[in-house]
């Protein structure tokens, strides 16, 4: 949890701040309901099309804000040190993440 996290205040500033970060990098995903959910659930059911994404998941929004915060040594630091295996989503996140704030680290 961080400190923004306790501020009501504070967390709506920081997600107005990573939507700007992330604007024109992560699509804006639909909600979509659905029926049979609703029914089985008794109650509405809303889902986040977060697949829709380029990446396939919401994780190119964490990623990209993290990685966008950091200084140019510290990216160049996080893609020296992705994992070869079983991170495929989060390293494509971070590299397509990285690759928009025209760095040299992916090289």
């Amino acid at each position: 949890m961080t400190a923004a996290s306790s501020d009501p205040q504070a967390w709506l500033a920081d997600a107005r701040a990573a939507a700007a970060l992330l604007d024109g990098v992560a699509r804006r995903t639909p909600v979509e309901t659905s029926r049979a959910l609703s029914e089985s659930v008794g109650g509405a059911v809303h889902l986040k099309c977060e697949n829709l994404q380029r990446a396939g998941s919401f994780k190119i929004r964490g990623a990209y804000v993290r990685i966008a915060r950091l200084t140019d040594a510290e990216r160049d630091d996080i893609m020296r040190a992705l994992p070869g295996r079983g991170e495929r989503i989060r390293a494509e996140s971070l590299a397509r993440g990285h690759g928009s704030l025209s760095t040299d680290a992916a090289s």
